[in-house]
């Protein structure tokens, strides 16, 4: 009996081995420190310490990756600062003990990947932490030895020795004056412009997620010159301020659209050749087919494809953000051109009643995608086109008269749609009514 005890000990023995020994296995050892609220002082005579050390020493091929995480308390740009500094303590203390530098990475995620809930303290308790993962690599990560210092060449006797003539002295070389130092001012934008100086680096942090990173003297300005923000992700928002996402021949499926304007003293300033503005805006989705998209400003705008650098926006995994360099001012939008698959062209026919101002804003809004479109004036009609596949949609039509707002509301249903595919086109019609501003907003919500 103890014989067969002993050889499925072996047994077992030898399974384990095999499955240390494999060199693909993604991860060795992990293990999870948790720190107070505010803090990134954690004591180090912990256990995880003790068995991490012994792990590294025993597998030179292992490295360790340091990930410092937040509960979302606070803002993002302090909680990416304090998850920096807990990865930064685990790490100081491992190099203070031997550890390589070479085999340590560290990063730090802000409150972006919880593992448990925000909204209790205890949930929050666990998501303030530092994940230590010990990873295989190919190649042993130690730091290799220093070369040999060279044979010192036996010094002539000095009888032997010829003398050299004397070296003409060299004029002292001029004092360079030090390189000014980067000075990054970071801003959080409200509502109004802010005063920006010319030659410091900016960084904006818009009300809604995007984030705007200004070089030093990327405009033509000695002192301060006014920037302004302006986020768009809701449909609303575009009918609101009068938006709509459409070039010469196709309505776009937008992600989000940022405005961007820079003024010193009153006049518009434009980008420098040599400078970039990087914007990083949030994604709703992945979409490897979005492309980048710009306009001027707002109002009787058109949309066009950007092509002044890469078009195809970069995007994080890790925060969800599209990055997006640019090198003029104006609205910049991510998205993709609406698929027409039929290739036939749609239309919608607008009869307006009670229709007191000759010029009124009308929006075609796709209820399937994050998209607006306005009309044209056809006759004693107004047309809506290139509106891609029939879909269901609404139409918003808004008018001021004398100070007095007007609107009306109509929704394109299944029953549209169907003339529409047939036809191609299809009729309309919308009766205005006066309304107050917020029974507009309501309206728009409503229709949408």
């Amino acid at each position: 009996m103890k014989k067969n005890y002993l050889i499925l000990f072996l047994v077992f023995l030898g399974a384990v081995t095999q499955i240390l020994a494999q060199p693909n296995a993604p991860k060795y050892y992990s293990d999870t420190l948790l720190f107070a609220f505010g803090k990134h002082y954690v004591s180090l005579n912990h256990r995880a310490f003790d068995s991490l050390q012994k792990v590294l020493a025993d597998n030179p091929n292992y490295y360790i990756r340091i990930v410092g995480h937040t509960d979302t308390v606070g803002s993002d740009k302090m909680n990416l600062e304090l998850s920096r500094k807990r990865a930064g303590r685990v790490t100081d203390y491992l190099t203070s003990k031997g550890l390589d530098a070479m085999r340590i990475e560290s990063q730090w995620r802000g409150y972006h990947q919880p593992i448990s809930t925000n909204k209790t303290t205890v949930g929050r308790r666990f998501n303030r932490r530092v994940n230590m993962y010990v990873i295989y690599s190919k190649a042993k990560l130690v730091t290799p030895p220093p070369p040999p210092k060279p044979i010192e060449q036996p010094k002539p006797k000095p009888d032997t020795v010829k003398k050299e003539p004397p070296k003409p002295i060299e004029p002292p070389k001029p004092i360079e004056p030090p390189k000014p130092k980067l000075v990054i001012d970071t801003i959080e934008y409200g509502k109004d412009p802010v005063a920006i100086i010319c030659d410091h680096q900016t960084i904006i942090f818009g009300p809604k997620g995007t984030k705007i990173t200004i070089p030093p003297k990327a405009f033509d300005c000695n002192e301060k010159f006014t920037f302004e923000l302006s986020e768009f992700f809701k449909q609303e928002d575009m009918v609101q301020k009068k938006m709509h996402t459409m070039t010469k021949k196709d309505m776009i499926d937008v992600q989000n659209i940022v405005c961007l304007k820079a003024y010193n003293n009153g006049k518009p300033q434009t980008v420098k050749p040599t400078s970039e503005i990087m914007v990083e805006v949030l994604a709703q989705k992945r979409d490897k087919e979005a492309r980048i998209f710009v306009t001027p400003g707002t109002g009787a705008f058109t949309w066009k494809q950007y092509t002044a650098g890469n078009d195809i926006p970069s995007y994080d995994t890790d925060y969800k953000t599209y990055n997006i360099g640019i090198h003029e001012m104006g609205c910049i939008s991510v998205g993709r051109k609406c698929e027409n698959k039929s290739g036939k062209a749609y239309f919608v026919d607008l009869k307006l009643k009670r229709l007191y101002d000759k010029s009124p804003m009308i929006y075609y809004i796709n209820k399937e995608a994050n998209a607006v479109a306005t009309a044209k004036q056809n006759g004693s009609t107004y047309r809506i086109e290139n509106i891609c596949e029939p879909t269901n949609a609404a139409v918003v039509a808004i008018q001021q008269v004398e100070g007095e707002l007007y609107a009306g509301t109509a929704d394109i249903g299944k029953k549209q749609i169907d003339k529409m595919r047939k036809n191609g086109r299809v009729k309309v019609k919308i009766k205005f009514r006066p309304v107050t501003g917020e029974e507009l907003n309501q309206m728009i919500k409503d229709a949408i």
